[in-house]
């Protein structure tokens, strides 16, 4: 055998062996897993997570409550974590009023009104009150009371006017008592004339006498004259009359000028009491204008003192929506957006051990605040319930982490961006 053409046995047996499934379709099937795998990374989405600072607190801000002077606390009405409605007293500071004196005229100036018959009459009724700082505007408004009270009961002008108008309407009956009697005298002054004229021409016939005919001239005359003394009384009531409603013109409107000005009088001092009982409560009163729960940061009770600016309780309200301020940098916040979901890890409640809070972003600002970040408004979904189902304490002003979940985006689209960026490059 020619060593030329000469194959070993070995060789010859690899060479004539047929290869095995793995090794003639491996490259194929590797090829396809490939494929897959790749049609797989457009399958599979997830999304990107926006970090953030987070603080959670309510609609309705808690009401803070400061003492306006130095001084001791004469009655506390409540007690720490108390339930109060909008109104109600929580203290009252040391002062030399008696507070339930205050409440009570307070209480009353709320139903001032000139057609109220009832404060009149309680007006009438109270007396002794000790009010303090406020004797002296009280006295004011006192007086005002009852020079307004007085001129409307025992009013001398108003007695002048009602006297004058009486007076007016008995020269009225009396102009139409004249009036009539004027009527009959010229009717009797007529009777006489044309009786007169008849003697006249039985006088020039010679029928009757002289003396008859100068008798008849006389009655007519003495008629004539009483029409003429009537006309005359006629005129002088009249002129008593315009007298009579002159002076009753002037009367009412003195009368109107005096109630005008003791009624704008009262309503002055009445407001000035007004106002300074108002500022009497804004300076010893701590009261509250919200309802909620009282909270104490300190021990307090009454005598104790007081320094001016010390924070003396917080109101934090009730049956409120709570709200999300959710604080970001500019990076990443084109995909946020509204309705995006936001997980919430709070510091005081760790997420690892009581759950997510979750909630929604409301509002994505077009401006950013002064150092540069952005503030986003957001909703909690459950309230304070966890993902765990836990129900987290409120306290204002909590604070944590939040997680702002973005649009889903594929495996190969994170790889083709990766693959752009490095375009640049």
């Amino acid at each position: 055998m020619n060593d030329e053409y000469y194959i070993s046995e070995d060789i010859q047996t690899l060479i004539n062996k047929t290869p095995s499934w793995t090794i003639r379709w491996g490259s194929t099937i590797t090829v396809i897993v490939l494929c897959l795998l790749f049609n797989l990374t457009w399958l599979v989405k997830y999304p990107d997570v926006i970090e953030g600072e987070v603080l959670i607190t309510t609609y309705v801000p808690p009401e803070k409550h400061y003492a306006t002077i130095f001084g001791k606390i004469d009655t506390l009405f409540v007690s720490n974590h108390d339930i109060v409605n909008k109104g109600d007293i929580i203290a009252i500071l040391e002062n030399n009023a008696n507070h339930n004196d205050i409440f009570e005229i307070s209480r009353l100036l709320e139903t001032f009104n000139f057609n109220n018959d009832s404060f009149f009459s309680k007006m009438d009724s109270i007396s002794n009150l000790n009010l303090g700082d406020l004797e002296f505007v009280y006295s004011e408004f006192e007086n005002s009371y009852l020079d307004f009270k007085i001129h409307t009961v025992y009013s001398p002008e108003q007695n002048k006017v009602n006297a004058r108008e009486s007076s007016i309407l008995d020269i009225e009956n009396r102009l139409t008592v004249l009036n009539k009697q004027k009527l009959q005298q010229q009717k009797e002054v007529d009777f006489f004339k044309t009786n007169l004229n008849r003697y006249s021409e039985l006088y020039r016939k010679k029928v009757v006498s002289l003396s008859e005919y100068e008798s008849k001239q006389i009655e007519y005359l003495n008629s004539e004259k009483k029409l003429t003394e009537i006309v005359s009384e006629i005129l002088s009531v009249k002129e008593t009359k315009n007298t009579a409603k002159f002076n009753q013109t002037d009367s009412d409107y003195i009368l109107k000028r005096q109630q005008l000005y003791l009624r704008n009088s009262l309503i002055q001092n009445y407001k000035k009491f007004e106002g300074a009982i108002r500022n009497w409560k804004q300076k010893y009163l701590i009261q509250s204008t919200i309802d909620g729960r009282v909270n104490f940061n300190q021990f307090w009770s009454s005598k104790k003192t007081l320094n001016k600016g010390d924070l003396v309780c917080t109101i934090l309200p009730k049956d409120t929506d709570y709200i999300l301020k959710v604080k970001t940098v500019q990076k990443g916040l084109g995909k946020i957006k509204k309705d995006c979901l936001v997980n919430i890890d709070l510091d005081n409640y760790p997420a690892y051990e009581n759950g997510y809070l979750l909630g929604t972003i409301t509002n994505v600002p077009l401006f950013p605040e002064e150092d540069g970040s952005y503030i986003l408004d957001a909703v909690l979904n459950n309230g304070l319930s966890t993902s765990y189902k836990k129900e987290i304490l409120f306290t204002q002003e909590m604070k944590g982490q939040a997680e702002i979940i973005t649009d889903k985006t594929s495996l190969a689209e994170k790889l083709l961006f990766s693959l752009k960026s490095m375009n640049k490059y």
